[in-house]
């Protein structure tokens, strides 16, 4: 029994099902190790000797419903569970999903075929589900310890006198203010020029209700001390009325909630940020299409153009839509947080690089430091991704540094102990590489700390920044197994810590030239797609580089085309995505008459695996929009000689 590998267990009394179960997860994902049990007993004795990452059950058992686990987890602790039923029985596995089960699934040959999609949706819910939980329990856990607390160390008394307007504090809620004992004013002026500007209301609101005959004071108010600290409290209180029923004095108690304040924050943003990643998926798809035509027409105009202006413009709409292409991928960068290929990577040559664009595109009074250690450890890392971040917090720099300053760059060793890791977010003991880059520009406002590098937020003039800078670097450094510090003080400048794991030294892979722009020589090719600026732009680029080229609009088009003209198509170029039929159906249709015909497949989605039954279609390649017309005559010419396939993601033209 492997201890690593992610447990499935199959309850099921129809052996026949068991093993299509197992066939399909095995096949498709051989990292999962399956377990069988045909009862409930067998269930109960299966969990009892491992506890499974999932469990896969029918509704209805030799010894029993499924209904009766769902309702009561195991004593080794819950965990995710899937049931079973049959057609026309789906009401039954609502009544289960309320009982308790994750999800449900129809039995059929085809939803045994694709379990593995479901297992993988349903552990990554589960991991979702079990994130928030903690979550929500580190907050109940803060609010206890607040309650629990002692009142010398988080709590005070005040009493505000309403004839007078004094303001009375006792020594404790002095020092959580920041005053010392006996110091405060007493004043309504001296409480309201620590009040910030967003409680002004809530305030106003808490006396109101007050003097309009409400018993009770209620109020969570946000201060900024004067030493600059920010500091929420909640402050309760009751009236007191003398004969004639007139308020005389408020008496109340403050308690410290800054921790749960903080809290809380952290977790709206950790929400926040799951939505902005799975709203970057959704919308990459449409703005690949749309860059794709655009970045593979400009080439092919360059070459009619003879007027040098008319050749401006145009440089002007390739670099535009660049512009946008790489935005799109900054944003999927992070909602992906992973690089896409990791090879072991010298930081020296990678500075060196970034150090002769800077000097060269800088302006000349923001003054270049530069200090790398002699012996730097190498890192595993994709290099287009760790340049991208160094030269966006680099950028970052210059802009905070208007008026000039100096812009410190460096690279050393660093043996991160497990005292420091656990202060910040993300940290991992270990050997590290941490690159530095600080500057003594304008510095970060405290209150903006916290959002940094959150998506579109940004502190720059409207027009001077996306907002997506940051997101990125945050998304490539987690991406690598790494974490990030951040120091900064207003006018004084601010430090970013990078801290990448150090990978063990290797020998330098020699460089390769690049091959030349491979031609046809008069091949057939089907190309489908349902965007017709992409069909044109990749028809006129495949007659260019030397190929006959059949077009259609979608799948039941290009079966057409196919059937009439398949003596002579050598390969299929199709998108995944598409209206009448898809991609996936199209293939598998292509498979069954001609199960050697080469096919190239398109998609504008960032992931392949949100792509449904791409791993069954054995395709000579995936060009990833938007993409070159370099990088189609490559993968093209790959596919008619018989070559691997692979992955082509997006490039320049």
């Amino acid at each position: 029994m492997n201890p690593t590998a992610v447990q499935i267990l199959v309850v099921d009394d129809e052996p026949a099902h068991q093993q299509a179960i197992r066939r399909s997860l095995e096949d498709t994902r051989p990292h999962y190790e399956i377990r069988l049990a045909a009862s409930l007993s067998e269930y109960h004795a299966a969990v009892a000797e491992r506890h499974p990452d999932l469990a896969i059950l029918d509704l209805v058992l030799p010894d029993g419903r499924a209904e009766s686990v769902l309702h009561s987890p195991p004593e080794t602790g819950p965990f995710p569970q899937v049931v079973m039923t049959s057609h026309g029985d789906e009401h039954i596995a609502v009544g289960a999903i309320q009982s308790g089960a994750l999800d449900y699934v129809v039995k059929s040959a085809e939803s045994f075929a694709e379990m593995h999609h479901m297992v993988e949706r349903a552990l990554r819910t589960w991991a979702v589900i079990t994130e928030r939980e903690r979550a929500l329990a580190r907050l109940r856990e803060s609010e206890e310890r607040l309650r629990m607390a002692t009142e010398a160390a988080q709590m005070g008394t005040w009493v505000r006198d309403i004839p007078t307007g004094s303001l009375t504090w006792s020594p404790n809620l002095e020092r959580l203010m920041g005053f010392e004992p006996g110091t405060f004013p007493g004043t309504d002026a001296a409480f309201r020029a620590l009040l910030h500007p967003d409680s002004v209301e809530t305030l106003a609101a808490a006396q109101d209700r007050v003097r309009n005959g409400d018993g009770y004071f209620h109020a969570e108010l946000h201060f900024r001390l004067r030493d600059g600290r920010e500091r929420w409290s909640l402050m309760r209180g009751s009236a007191v009325r003398d004969a004639n029923n007139r308020l005389v004095r408020i008496v109340g108690v403050d308690m410290d909630i800054t921790d749960r304040k903080l809290l809380e924050a952290k977790f709206l943003r950790s929400q926040r940020l799951e939505g902005i990643g799975s709203l970057a998926s959704g919308i990459a798809h449409d703005l690949n299409n749309i860059f794709a035509p655009i970045l593979m027409t400009a080439p092919l105009l360059r070459e009619s153009l003879k007027d040098p202006e008319d050749a401006a413009m145009l440089d002007t709409i390739a670099t535009c839509a660049l512009r946008g292409a790489d935005i799109t991928r900054q944003l999927l960068t992070f909602a992906r947080g992973t690089p896409e290929a990791r090879v072991p990577l010298p930081f020296r040559h990678l500075l060196r690089e970034m150090e002769k664009i800077v000097r060269e595109t800088f302006p000349r009074d923001i003054r270049l430091t530069l200090e790398i250690a002699p012996d730097l450890w190498p890192v595993l890392g994709d290099s287009t991704q760790l340049h991208q971040a160094l030269m966006n917090l680099c950028i970052n720099s210059r802009d905070a540094m208007p008026d000039g300053g100096i812009l410190r760059v460096s690279a050393r060793n660093v043996d991160v102990d497990a005292s420091f890791a656990s202060m910040i977010s993300g940290g991992q003991p270990g050997p590290h590489v941490c690159l530095s880059v600080s500057d003594t520009g304008t510095g970060i406002a405290a209150e903006h700390l916290e959002r940094i590098f959150d998506p579109f937020f940004t502190t720059k003039e409207i027009g001077k920044g996306t907002g997506l800078g940051l997101a990125s670097v945050l998304g490539i450094v987690r991406g690598h197994g790494g974490f990030i510090q951040v120091t900064s003080e207003l006018r004084q400048g601010t430090a970013f810590n990078l801290y990448f794991p150090a990978s063990a030294p290797t020998r330098p892979a020699l460089e390769v030239p690049a091959p030349r722009i491979p031609r046809g020589n008069g091949e057939c090719i089907l190309l489908v797609d349902d965007e017709p600026p992409i069909r044109n732009s990749m028809r006129r680029a495949l007659q260019d580089l030397g190929y006959d080229v059949l077009v259609a609009h979608h799948g039941v088009e290009a079966l057409t085309l196919f059937g009439q003209h398949h003596s002579r198509i050598q390969t299929v170029i199709t998108d995944m995505m598409m209206p009448v039929m898809n991609g996936p159906v199209l293939v598998d249709a292509l498979r069954r008459s001609s199960p050697h015909i080469p096919v190239l497949g398109m998609t504008g989605l960032p992931e392949r695996d949100g792509i449904k039954g791409l791993a069954n279609l054995e395709l000579q390649g995936l060009l990833i929009k938007p993409f070159s017309i370099e990088t189609l005559a490559h993968a093209l010419r790959s596919a008619l000689t018989g070559h691997g396939a692979g992955t082509a993601h997006p490039t320049k033209p």
